[in-house]
C-alpha cells in the first residue's frame, strides 16, 4: 500500500509470473479499482510499468521497439451488475504489441 498525501486507501497484490534481465512480468490483482491503481502501487515500490512516463517510466527502452502505450493489460475483469447482482467475468487475451514486445524481451533477456 502506499499513501500520498491525502488519498484513499486501496490494496493490491501480485505474483511473478516471469523474470527478464531488468524486467519482471507481474499479475495484479486490485481489491479497490482507484484511479491508476496498479500504476501507483508498482511506482511506491520501486517498479514503473514500462512506458509509464507519468510515474517514472523512460518512454522507451535501449534495443526495444517503443509501445507507444504503458505495458498494462487487462486480462480478467468480474464484476456484478448492480441491478440483479449477476457476475461478469470478461477474459481479453494480450494485445499483439505487448505480446511481441514480451517476444523480443524474451530474447535479450531470457
Amino acid at each position: 500500500m502506499v499513501t500520498l498525501g491525502e488519498g484513499r486507501a486501496a490494496w493490491s497484490e501480485y505474483r511473478v509470473a516471469r523474470h527478464f534481465e531488468g524486467f519482471t512480468l507481474r499479475e495484479v490483482r486490485i481489491g479497490t479499482g482507484r484511479t491508476h491503481q496498479i500504476r501507483v502501487h508498482l511506482s511506491g515500490m520501486g517498479h514503473t510499468v514500462v512506458a509509464d512516463t507519468l510515474y517514472g517510466a523512460p518512454a522507451k527502452v535501449v534495443g526495444m521497439p517503443a509501445l507507444g502505450r504503458c505495458f498494462l493489460h487487462a486480462h480478467r475483469i468480474r464484476f456484478r451488475l448492480p441491478s440483479t447482482g449477476e457476475e461478469v467475468t470478461v477474459v481479453s487475451p494480450l494485445a499483439r504489441e505487448l505480446k511481441e514486445w514480451l517476444g523480443r524481451l524474451g530474447g535479450i533477456g531470457g
